[in-house]
């Protein structure tokens, strides 16, 4: 059934794509739900899994977003007897191997219209645009929140500012960013 280990920098989510075969995806579709189901009430340190429907008709293309609450909890759910239960019951569904891809964080924030798969960009590019929003949000929400917060102590100032920053980031200025750089966050093979 194909490797599934992962790299071992990897972060706590993985995205699976598989290709079911034609004429299969309600029998998968009720066997995934009824395995997310549970995978949830008996495998600990699972915080959600998300399911990618196919983009079109003719696409029979599904993601599974699996978000975990560590490396340990995301390790032991691909080794536990409940998953491999699972490929086993699986695969006479599919056309070939699952794809696993280790997501590598903030690109999970956001999806793209129109994008089939979450592919991640490189690492590099999703650091340099977020320190390109969080440099003059952190200044500025420092800036606009300092008469309410003066005379408070470092470690509160820190969390307001802080909780502020994450909020505008995740919300609204990531989700914004992605939407106008996504040519140069996510080349096509020929532009990069």
């Amino acid at each position: 059934m194909g490797d599934h280990s992962l790299a071992p920098d990897a972060t706590t989510s993985v995205m699976t794509l598989v290709t079911v075969k034609p004429g299969r995806e309600a029998d998968y579709e009720t066997a995934l739900h009824r395995f997310i189901a549970q995978s949830l009430e008996s495998i600990p340190g699972q915080l959600g899994v998300y399911v990618l429907r196919p983009p079109s008709p003719t696409s029979r293309e599904y993601g599974i977003l699996r978000r975990f609450a560590d490396r340990e909890a995301r390790d032991a759910f691909y080794v536990s007897p409940q998953y491999a239960q699972w490929r086993m019951t699986v695969a006479p569904l599919l056309e070939d191997d699952p794809i696993y891809r280790t997501l590598t964080g903030l690109e999970t924030w956001v999806t793209l219209p129109g994008q089939q798969t979450v592919v991640p960009p490189p690492r590099w590019r999703m650091a340099l645009l977020s320190w390109t929003a969080i440099f003059p949000l952190s200044l500025l929400i420092a800036e606009l929140l300092k008469p309410l917060i003066n005379g408070l102590h470092i470690a509160i100032r820190g969390m307001l500012i802080s909780a502020t920053l994450v909020t505008l980031m995740t919300f609204l200025v990531m989700p914004a960013l992605t939407r106008l750089s996504w040519r140069w966050l996510y080349p096509r093979k020929n532009d990069a």
